[in-house]
């Protein structure tokens, strides 16, 4: 049983690494065309 809780706790880990790399690459994307969208406007 310990087994399969420490298993299911490094997946939930792996998951939560994938979401921030996501989320922070998401971050870099959406500032970038910000700061496109802001240079065309003006």
């Amino acid at each position: 049983m310990v087994k399969t809780d420490t298993d299911s706790a490094i997946v939930n880990l792996l998951k939560l690494f994938a979401l921030w790399d996501i989320i922070i690459l998401a971050h870099k994307y959406n500032s970038i065309a910000l700061y496109y969208i802001l240079t065309e406007r003006t």
